[in-house]
């Protein structure tokens, strides 16, 4: 297996609105993203969802396993316009914490298959609720190709130091 890297954002001081990547080459059988994210607001942690290709017609469910504190919890949705990946730590949170998310497309340009989206989610709260843990499993209900990506914080938007690492994985 080869890992080639694809693309890296890190926000500048302005902050961002959302994390882009477009023009995703067909050069490989999966894509691995890798986020450290943060959001501005003043709340304690919120959500991050993805758009594959723009896509914003009600194609996505995903089934999501989650751990905080004491407490474990399950979700499902479907019909969805985004996709949740991710609880990110945000400006009235824990100051300099930032989530942890990888998240798995394989078979991205096959066109025979709706695309799945494997997610691991974590971040740490410094608190009662001292971190928070999600397996996320979903669906993009279309056989197109990925070709664009985009990352987009529930409220606000990403904080100065937020990244984004977008690697081809080749199968040998």
């Amino acid at each position: 297996m080869a890992v080639t890297l694809i693309a890296h954002t890190e926000v500048g001081a302005g902050g961002a609105a959302n994390i882009t990547f477009s023009s995703i080459p067909s050069l490989y059988d999966d894509l691995w993203l890798v986020t450290s994210l943060r959001q501005t607001g003043s709340f304690a942690n919120g959500d991050t969802t993805i758009r594959l290709n723009s896509d914003s017609a009600t194609n996505y469910s995903m089934t999501r396993l989650q751990a905080s504190g004491t407490t474990a919890a399950s979700t499902r949705s479907s019909t969805q316009a985004q996709m949740f990946v991710g609880d990110d730590p945000a400006l009235s949170g824990t100051t300099s914490t930032f989530s942890s998310n990888n998240i798995y497309i394989p078979n991205y340009v096959n066109s025979s298959n709706h695309k799945q989206v494997l997610v691991e989610n974590t971040r740490e709260a410094n608190s009662t609720t001292a971190y928070f843990m999600a397996l996320i499993s979903g669906l993009w209900r279309n056989t197109a190709a990925v070709t664009s990506i985009t990352i987009t914080p529930e409220r606000g938007s990403y904080v100065q130091y937020s990244t984004a690492t977008l690697y081809g994985i080749k199968k040998f």
